[in-house]
């Protein structure tokens, strides 16, 4: 039987070659059949030739021996050598073994940073829908006690705040949440929804309102964020891994003291803040509260030189939710009903 292959030696180009095996020696001759004049012995061994590893300048079977190379397509020259035809090895060429493995380690490295940049959140996102609502309040409880740590409350300002709250979720549908409020005796305006039904308001946002409706809009928009998880959400998706590590051992309030510190700093996605929005409408709306007050506290928040809150401050642009919210307004057409829950408004600040 004969084989046609290619013959490489002392820096001479390809030759196409032909191959015989007879006795115990590979026989190798020019295409034309006359001997090859480099100085190798064409006859060889067969117990001398070396199976050598593919590579970029060509694919089949490697013959190898002193310096000469024939490289043979045709892979049933294997058999007649009494070889198997299993590759004994993988060549690369000119990239090689080491060009090799540090590409490896590039997607090994590439594959864990997917991992922890996307995967986990992904996994923690859809883990937060799925979570009891007793191991969510415990969350939030978690969280809340980081920001009333010490003593930094305002209960005469909790009262009037809780009053708002209890006449919103009053209008609610049936929900397994309970919302409690804690004011921290802060001048930061801002509010933020913890996990599990808690409310934590800072005391610059109630001294900014200008009416207890205006911290009512406040106060709707952060509890439809509660009702539809975004709170968990948010710390599951900022904090997987830890947060997973939370949930199956059982234990939210290490996970708390973690993301207490950053939750006021995190934001919502955007279409999370259009339901938030909508849901802040709804209970307006079931609350018999004035539909402008919604409008107004954006305003007001938004003013030049006001601090933004942290819900304020991310997509979609506060004039977009501001325009938003005027045209509802405008549309809005039910019996409003007065919110007394202070002989003054804003409250006073003074916190015992």
């Amino acid at each position: 039987m004969e084989w046609t292959g290619k013959y490489w030696c002392g820096g001479h180009e390809g030759e196409p070659v032909r191959l015989t095996i007879a006795g115990n020696a590979v026989h190798i001759r020019r295409e034309s059949g006359a001997r090859l004049e480099w100085p190798v012995d064409l006859e060889w061994p067969i117990d001398e030739v070396r199976r050598g590893t593919a590579t970029v300048s060509g694919t089949g079977v490697r013959l190898e021996r002193n310096g000469g190379l024939v490289i043979v397509r045709d892979e049933s020259i294997l058999g007649a050598l009494g070889w198997r035809a299993e590759p004994v090895g993988v060549g690369f060429g000119i990239i090689g073994a080491s060009g090799i493995g540090l590409i490896l380690l590039a997607m090994t490295a590439f594959a864990i940073f997917a991992a922890w940049q996307w995967g986990l959140p992904l996994v923690g996102q859809s883990l937060a829908k799925v979570v009891p609502i007793e191991w969510e309040r415990r969350l939030g409880e978690s969280v809340a006690a980081q920001y009333t740590a010490g003593g930094r409350t305002c209960p005469e300002l909790e009262r009037p705040v809780t009053a708002i709250v209890d006449r919103l979720a009053a209008t609610m549908p049936a929900t397994p949440y309970r919302f409690e409020v804690r004011v921290v005796d802060q001048p930061v305006v801002n509010a933020l929804a913890a996990p599990g039904g808690y409310i934590v308001v800072f005391r610059g946002l109630v001294t900014k309102t200008a009416a207890p409706e205006e911290l009512a809009a406040v106060l709707a928009h952060e509890m439809g964020h509660v009702v539809e998880r975004h709170s968990t959400q948010m710390v599951f998706r900022s904090a997987a891994l830890w947060a997973i590590i939370a949930y199956v051992s059982g234990d939210p309030t290490s996970l708390g003291a973690q993301v207490a510190g950053s939750l006021g700093e995190l934001h919502f996605q955007r279409q999370q803040e259009e339901d938030a929005d909508t849901a802040a409408m709804e209970l307006l709306t079931r609350a018999h509260l004035k539909p402008d007050a919604l409008v107004r506290v954006f305003q007001t928040l938004a003013k030049n030189g006001a601090e933004i809150p942290a819900y304020l401050s991310t997509h979609p642009r506060i004039e977009g939710r501001v325009e938003r919210a005027q045209q509802w307004a405008s549309s809005a057409h039910y019996p409003v009903k007065p919110l007394q829950v202070s002989t003054v408004w804003p409250p006073s600040d003074a916190c015992r």
